[in-house]
């Protein structure tokens, strides 16, 4: 008879396959796909409803009109995927059948066409659709690949439609794609754009891609702070050499509608000692941080990211927390040295590795921030100037050295056992909900290079007693 908690695996597995089988395997794109080529391209298109100059089109307030996908594919291509993107002031009304949205009359028997709307991407839906079962596939001519129904909203808005590429952030393996006769992909040209609801002159409503972090409004923000051992005059401290003290990371405001995910990315300088606590949960004083899945990288030399979330299971709690965020070690050197640190915000350069807020609704905003200086030293030191400046590098993640330990895969968090809680992790890190994992080396279980429901599927089914062995290694 099975146990209440392996039944609950059970079930979860079961869940989670589900979706794996819905959303992750028609269009999982390899990461060997090629760059557009050969004139490979989708276009966004409003063809009924809407009267359109350029990329712009206008439908009136509350109307439904006809957006379409239009293909010009490369040749002999025998899968298309595409991921739309549309504004929350516009509603997509799905047919009752997926396969009744398919126009592309090659698109094979009602078992192929795939639709989905990920939690992850709030109004967006990916569709993908293969030419048949098994090969020789017939090959695809141009035209229409799907006609979709969307409402305007009833107020004045402006929205950008995005139809974004697979590997396009937060797309990745779900975005457009042609899939060839041989197997292998192409990611086409793609275009975006404007819906107006409204009248016939565009209202006072800037367009704003959905999918990248919102500026801030005049609220969310996050500062530095020496909270001990040393004294500070403004955005300049003074600490002892050699001394210690506390850097905080301070909450000032958030975003509106609170957040479900808080993350920072310092850069310290190479003339402070960092001293990380034993575990990263130890470092963040923020009360609404789930402990247990509490992040720490070390990004590049003296460049550090933190991030944690509210909850583990969607829908998540949203905090409303001003105050410390994190309160971390470090050392002064024992020469005169003057550091600027940094927090250094999220930007196009850093895609979602720098200091941001996570909303309910899926949406990063990006604080306002402030740097300090910290002088090692006198106030009258002649090294006043900051010695350690210049524009931030996108992080690199790489996988921790080698240990004499052997590896224990599955186990995402690094706490030594393999449970639904790193199962949990590796799909928020496909969500997008965080951006790392503490152990992203160990998470990979079946070994085809990337981080996915298919592996938090395998890391379920080896918790619950269900498979005696993961694909990359531990056997019971």
């Amino acid at each position: 008879m099975l146990t209440v908690k392996r039944f609950l695996l059970v079930a979860a597995a079961g869940l989670i396959l589900a979706g794996a089988m819905a959303y992750s395997l028609p269009w999982s794109a390899s990461s060997g796909a090629s760059a557009a080529g050969g004139g490979a391209e989708m276009r966004l298109v409003v063809k009924e409803g809407g009267a359109c100059d350029g990329d712009t089109c206008v439908v009136p307030l509350g109307a439904s009109f006809t957006l379409s996908v239009d293909v010009a594919p490369p040749q002999d291509y025998v899968t298309v995927n595409s991921f739309i993107v549309y504004g929350a002031d516009l509603t997509y009304n799905p047919t009752d059948t997926v396969g009744d949205e398919f126009v592309w009359p090659e698109c094979g028997p009602a078992i192929l066409p795939v639709r989905a709307q990920l939690d992850a991407v709030p109004n967006s839906v990916l569709h993908s659709c293969a030419s048949g079962l098994l090969p020789p596939f017939p090959l695809r001519p141009t035209g229409n690949f799907i006609d979709l129904s969307i409402t305007c909203s009833t107020a004045e808005s402006s929205t950008l439609v995005e139809l974004l590429q697979q590997g396009e952030d937060p797309a990745g393996d779900s975005g457009s794609l042609f899939k060839l006769s041989d197997q292998s992909e192409v990611i086409p040209k793609t275009t975006d754009l404007t819906v107006i609801c409204g009248s016939g002159a565009p209202p006072h409503v800037t367009a704003t891609p959905t999918n990248s972090p919102t500026p801030d409004l005049g609220n969310a923000e996050m500062r530095l702070v020496v909270k001990k051992g040393g004294a500070c005059d403004g955005d300049t401290c003074v600490v002892p050499l050699g001394a210690s003290f506390t850097l905080a990371v301070e909450v000032v405001g958030f975003p509106e509608g609170g957040y479900i995910l808080a993350q920072t990315y310092i850069d310290m300088g190479s003339d402070l000692v960092y001293k990380p606590a034993d575990a990263p949960d130890v470092e963040f004083v923020w009360p609404d941080c789930v402990t247990s899945v509490a992040l720490r990288n070390n990004l590049r030399d003296a460049q550090w990211l933190h991030s944690c979330i509210t909850g583990l299971i969607p829908p998540l709690p949203a905090s409303t927390y001003t105050g410390n965020l994190l309160e971390l070690k470090l050392n002064c050197s024992e020469d005169d040295t003057s550091t600027e640190v940094r927090l250094i915000p999220t930007s196009p350069q850093l895609i979602n590795g720098g200091t941001s807020f996570g909303g309910p609704d899926g949406v990063r905003t990006v604080p306002k921030t402030s740097n300090i200086t910290v002088i090692c030293g006198s106030v009258n030191s002649p090294t006043n100037t900051p010695s350690h400046t210049g524009t931030p590098v996108p992080p690199t993640f790489t996988p921790l050295p080698p240990t004499s330990t052997p590896v224990l895969f599955g186990d995402a968090n690094c706490d030594g056992v393999v449970d639904a809680i790193d199962a949990s992790l590796v799909l928020q890190l496909e969500a997008g909900l965080i951006s790392a994992l503490p152990c992203e080396e160990k998470a990979d279980v079946n070994g085809d290079g990337l981080l996915n429901s298919l592996d938090a599927v395998l890391i379920l089914q080896f918790a619950a007693d269900l498979i005696p062995q993961l694909p990359a290694g531990n056997t019971r």
